[in-house]
């Protein structure tokens, strides 16, 4: 219902920006309900994905289907609002919001090309999602800003441990993988750190927990030794 009311929302803006095309809000507002459902659609394949490992065999892969179906669509939806906010974001470069609309996208797409195990793919959008920020950062430093810049370099981190995780890595270069993902990881934490010294997030948020527990992966994946020592 959420997916097919944002899509509803998006027929409605969309049609307020052909008759408006100099209203950028209108424009935005279609991007956004875009957004919406695309969120919908890849919340729902992530259930179905939750329910296939509960499942029998038969069962279980008449659920990967339906989540790889769902995130297809999400991805679709996803790149048309990417085309969207791409547009908005050239017509007026100075926009922040526009810049962070523009890479919100670019994240959104990649993650849900991470879950379809299109790598090179993901690596592309994921990669300018982090330049984007950078940015954006470099221009307004403020505490939301850096926040965004973590969460897209911990999400370039994430891209090579599902790499390797899915032996998608020649073993050569798995033990490199695996190290600059731990950098990613480590370089999201060092803004993280500094939000959390500011007292805008505690040691229990949910980046900063992550970003901890993704780097003892990375280290028990390289030697279970390692784990829970520093580098």
């Amino acid at each position: 219902k959420a997916a097919a009311m944002s899509l509803a929302a998006n027929a409605e803006f969309a049609s307020l920006s052909r008759r408006h095309p100099a209203n950028a809000r209108f424009k935005r507002d279609e991007w956004l309900s875009l957004h919406n459902a695309g969120e919908a659609k890849m919340f729902h394949a992530y259930a179905w994905d939750d329910l296939a490992r509960l499942l029998e065999r038969d069962e279980s892969t008449d659920a990967a289907k339906s989540s790889g179906r769902l995130l297809n669509e999400a991805l679709e939806l996803f790149e048309r609002g990417l085309s969207i906010a791409e547009s908005l974001w050239n017509s007026d470069e100075a926009n922040l919001e526009g810049h962070r609309d523009l890479a919100i996208m670019l994240n959104k797409v990649g993650t849900v090309l991470i879950d379809l195990k299109s790598w090179e793919r993901s690596r592309t959008y994921l990669d300018r999602s982090v330049a984007v920020r950078e940015e954006t950062f470099k221009t307004d430093a403020t505490h939301m800003h850096r926040r965004d810049l973590a969460q897209a370099i911990l999400k370039r981190g994430l891209l090579d441990v599902e790499r390797v995780k899915a032996n998608a890595v020649a073993e050569p270069d798995r033990e490199a993988v695996i190290r600059a993902a731990i950098s990613q990881f480590e370089r999201g934490m060092e803004h993280l750190t500094v939000l959390r010294n500011a007292g805008v997030m505690s040691e229990k948020d949910s980046d900063v927990v992550n970003a901890t527990r993704q780097i003892e992966g990375c280290r028990r994946l390289l030697d279970p030794a390692e784990a829970g020592t520093s580098n």
